[in-house]
Order: C-alpha cells, then sequence, then structure tokens
C-alpha cells in the first residue's frame, strides 16, 4: 500500500503540468459544416479520488452498475485483470490472462472483452465479467490494438493492424462472427463507438479524429484535437467525445462537441496516463495511469 501511496502523490504532481495546458486549444476547426452552439465541459483540475490499481496498468473497462471496473495490468511478461471497486476502492484477486492481452474494455452486458496481439496474429477474448475467466475466443485476421464497445451490449469494435494497413473489425459476441471489416487511417491508435451504434470513432496519433459508418465503412468526418491522440471515450448523451492525448511531456484531455466536430475545452490528465473511461450517468471522468512500477484510477467529477 505504501508504494501505490507514494505512486499517487507524484502523479497529482503532474497535474498542475496538465492544468496548465487548460487555455491551449481553441482554434482547432472542423473541415464539416457543422455550426451548433457549443456548451462547455469542465473537471476539476486535481481528482477527488485516486483509487489504487496494479503496477503495469493498461487499459480498463468503463464502471459498471454495480461499480466495478476491470482493470487490465502487465508486469513484465504475465498479464492480469482485476476487478476495482469504486465503492471502497479495493481490489479483488487478480486473474492470469492471457500473455498476449493488451487491451481491455467491457460490455453493458457485463461481458469483460479483451484484445490480444503476438508479432503477426491477433484475437479477441470473452471473459465473465464476475468471475474473470475466459467464455470466448474470436481469431481476427492481425494483432489487436484498441477495443471499443458498442452501445448495443453485443457489439466489439476491435483494431486490428499490420505494419502496413490498419482496420476495424466488427463482431457479433451472441454468434462469435466478424461481420463487417472497415478500413481505417495509418496510425490509429484508439477507437470508440457512436452511441447510436451507426459509426465509430478513430483516435489517430497525428492529433486527428476520423468517423467511420459502420454500414459501407466509409470515412464521414475528420476533425483534429490538437497533438498526439492515444485512447477516447464518449458521453452516454453521444454528444461529446473526451480525447486523451500527449505531446511526449504534458497531457491532457480534448472535449469536443460532436454536433459541431469541434474542441471545446481541455481538461487536466496526469502524468503516465494510459486511457481514459467516463461513468455511466456521464458524470465522472476516470483517468487510467500505468507504467512498469505504478497504477492508479484517477476521479475527475465533469460539469457544464
Amino acid at each position: 500500500m505504501t508504494q501505490r501511496s507514494s505512486a499517487g502523490r507524484r502523479n497529482l504532481i503532474g497535474l498542475a503540468t496538465a492544468a496548465c495546458m487548460v487555455p491551449l486549444l481553441a482554434s482547432c476547426t472542423s473541415g464539416s459544416s457543422k455550426s451548433a452552439t457549443s456548451t462547455t465541459v469542465k473537471a476539476a483540475t486535481k481528482p477527488t479520488q485516486i483509487f489504487p490499481g496494479p503496477a503495469g496498468l493498461l487499459a480498463a473497462g468503463p464502471p459498471q452498475a454495480n461499480g466495478i471496473m476491470w482493470l487490465l495490468s502487465k508486469a513484465g511478461s504475465a498479464a492480469d485483470v482485476s476487478p476495482l471497486d469504486l465503492a471502497d476502492g479495493k481490489i479483488g484477486g487478480a486473474v492470469p490472462v492471457s500473455n498476449a492481452a493488451d487491451t481491455l474494455t467491457e460490455l453493458s452486458t457485463a461481458t469483460v472483452v479483451l484484445g490480444t496481439a503476438t508479432a503477426t496474429t491477433g484475437s479477441v477474448e470473452l471473459l465473465n465479467g464476475t468471475s474473470g475467466t475466459v467464455s470466448g475466443t474470436i481469431p481476427v485476421s492481425a494483432p489487436v490494438k484498441a477495443v471499443a464497445a458498442g452501445s448495443d451490449g453485443v457489439t466489439v469494435y476491435a483494431l486490428e493492424a499490420t505494419p502496413s494497413t490498419e482496420a476495424v473489425a466488427v463482431i457479433d459476441t451472441t454468434t462469435s462472427k466478424v461481420t463487417a471489416t472497415i478500413p481505417v487511417s495509418t496510425g490509429t491508435v484508439g477507437l470508440v463507438g457512436s452511441v447510436d451504434g451507426s459509426s465509430v470513432y478513430g483516435v489517430q496519433s497525428n492529433g486527428l479524429v476520423s468517423q467511420y459508418a459502420i454500414a459501407g465503412g466509409q470515412p464521414t468526418a475528420r476533425f483534429p484535437i490538437g497533438h498526439s491522440g492515444l485512447a477516447a471515450a464518449i458521453s452516454p448523451s453521444g454528444n461529446t467525445l473526451y480525447v486523451l492525448k500527449s505531446n511526449g511531456v504534458t497531457f491532457n484531455i480534448a472535449v469536443v462537441d460532436l454536433a459541431t466536430e469541434r474542441v471545446v475545452a481541455a481538461l487536466p490528465a496526469p502524468a503516465n496516463a494510459v486511457g481514459v473511461v467516463i461513468s455511466p450517468a456521464g458524470n465522472t471522468l476516470y483517468s487510467l495511469v500505468g507504467t512498469p512500477t505504478l497504477g492508479n484510477v484517477q476521479a475527475y467529477p465533469l460539469s457544464s
């Protein structure tokens, strides 16, 4: 516990730098003609809670109705998933998973989804949301870099990548079948599905976000979010996209009004942030922090 508490203090130091990024934004514009009025979203400049997590934290699923958030961590070559109870801050027993696991999300139907990647192959593994045990494996055509949950509770979007191509595999977990494959821009590093299930957003390392239609797989929009994107979460209303980004030194979260495809605010993020998830009610943003020697989850209340 002492090591984790020290880790939390170190990451709080990183918040001061991140908070300085808040004014940085604001001239990002979209190539589209959308012009609806934007609403500025605010967050506390410091987390109201820091939950200890396992060292080597890589990813987490969104909190479920029971307050459990599943965490994926990797220490050396060994990977584990662990349930974090947000009500009391306690972490349940770690469950070993494939050493090739690199990314995680969770469906609203309480199925934990792991993406695995070796040098040449990848898969999506489905885990029981209570025990963490594997209930099924769905092979895909390339190593998986990111996974995102569909709003219907059964669809998974898996970003699969080779050195020269990237695509999103759309997976129906009820049949364990890939139902569509959508080519995406090289340099895509993160995914999030739209709330209405009609599209998927790809976060790119060059500071762009691209939107792709599920039906037909064509790109429908592209807009800038500042410097390099890492990961994203979408509000339950489907109106706001939160994009974690970093220039390698400082970290912050771009708030994108999807009606206008414009960045309307920047929120703080801690040093060494690796991901971002949002609460089911949309009132708390969680930043995931992970290095080989520490891990934690930091909660930032949201307000308009």
